[in-house]
């Protein structure tokens, strides 16, 4: 169906979801003018006419990065940055041939472990500077993983 594009569990038990139909021309969009709103981006869901949506259980061997990515945030601290860090290092490793597809959770998921691991999230020492200190070293630690998988 490709309706619902992303959704957001809270912790009160309530959940929002983006929806639209699907078409690429709301995300590329949100991308060209984020923080904005391009008008007219796409056409809006039909609320008028009855519609079944259907989900599936998520299967987390096949998407292993939604699984490491609950564990980083509920890990908390600079978990989710280290996450996010060794992410984006990992596409890029990937986009210029480096790495596999399938390396990409593998060596994020080995960066938030090793991360944890060493005890870097305390929620109480949460700062901007430890916040970019995770960043560099989740992208410096995921792109020496990836030299080693290539």
């Amino acid at each position: 169906q490709s309706i619902v594009h992303s959704m957001v569990e809270f912790h009160d038990g309530s959940t929002i979801a983006q929806a639209s139909p699907p078409d690429m021309r709301l995300p590329i969009g949100i991308a060209l003018t984020w923080p904005d709103r391009l008008a007219d981006a796409a056409a809006p869901c039909d609320w008028t006419t009855a519609t079944a949506w259907t989900f599936e259980p998520l299967d987390s061997e096949t998407f292993p990065a939604v699984e490491l990515a609950r564990r980083a945030g509920k890990a908390g601290g600079t978990a989710p940055a280290v996450y996010n860090a060794a992410n984006e290092a990992c596409v890029d490793a990937f986009w210029d041939g480096r790495i596999g597809f399938l390396d990409i959770a593998r060596i994020v998921g080995d960066c938030v472990e090793e991360h944890l691991a060493h005890g870097h999230v305390a929620d109480d020492a949460l700062t901007v500077d430890a916040v970019l200190v995770a960043d560099a070293w989740g992208r410096a630690r995921a792109a020496e993983l990836a030299g080693v998988a290539a």
